[in-house]
């Protein structure tokens, strides 16, 4: 997290490897808890994550609105990065390539969490059955199969509660839509202008801007889902 000390903050940002725990709101800023030293800052933004870790670090409960599970596996591959990516629907979920560093490429199944228990691509053997099957595994190099498989938690959620007094969550922090949408159905419910941003008053106490970028917030999500159950019914 990119932090100012309060002894540095006239001279610029200062970059941190440490990973933020936890914060505590004063009348002078941020106290920030992390896995090194202790460090302070007028002003929080968490635009790292998602909703679930930042709901953590703000003693929140992130609202989980679907549940879906990504599994990742690299299999290798010798074409050029840029030839390597793309999406594909399948009958129990949709798969999707992207670049990895080295001559590899990571390939992602993403289903729910039922179809997951019954076609189990947490095993290397199935999710490389599973992956042979598709026509995005003929744009790599010859038989490429994944030697481990990870896995990680997606779908759509959202952080209750976006800003305090001295802080506020940004893009995947507050909201994280579903990775198949992209952000095109998000748009669609976004101001010519732009979304709002926190101004400098709120340092100063004045939180219109920060309410105005909750209320933002909730409503971006909530059109997400409506659109999306839209276009997922045809």
């Amino acid at each position: 997290m990119p932090a100012f000390n309060r002894q540095q903050r006239d001279r610029g940002a200062q970059w941190l490897a440490q990973e933020a725990q936890s914060f505590v709101e004063d009348p002078e800023g941020v106290s920030i808890s992390t896995t090194g030293k202790p460090v302070s800052t007028r002003w929080a933004v968490i635009a790292t994550g998602s909703p679930a870790s930042a709901a953590r670090l703000t003693c929140q409960k992130a609202a989980q609105i679907d549940s879906m599970i990504a599994f990742l596996g690299t299999p290798p591959d010798k074409h050029e990065k840029n030839a390597c990516c793309g999406s594909k629907p399948a009958d129990c979920g949709w798969w999707y390539l992207c670049p990895a560093d080295g001559p590899a490429t990571i390939a992602c199944f993403v289903t729910d969490p039922a179809t997951s228990r019954n076609l189990r691509p947490d095993v290397p053997a199935r999710w490389n059955d599973l992956f042979g099957a598709t026509e995005l595994h003929r744009q790599l190099a010859d038989d490429p199969s994944a030697a481990a498989v990870h896995v990680a938690l997606t779908g759509l959620a959202a952080l209750p509660q976006t800003h305090g007094s001295r802080w506020i969550a940004v893009g995947d922090a507050a909201a994280k839509l579903d990775p198949l949408g992209s952000s095109r159905t998000a748009t669609l419910s976004i101001p010519a202008n732009g979304a709002p941003t926190p101004s400098p008053e709120a340092l100063r106490g004045n939180t219109a801007s920060l309410d105005k970028y909750s209320c933002w917030s909730a409503g971006l999500v909530t059109e997400f889902a409506r659109q999306r159950r839209q276009e997922y019914e045809y």
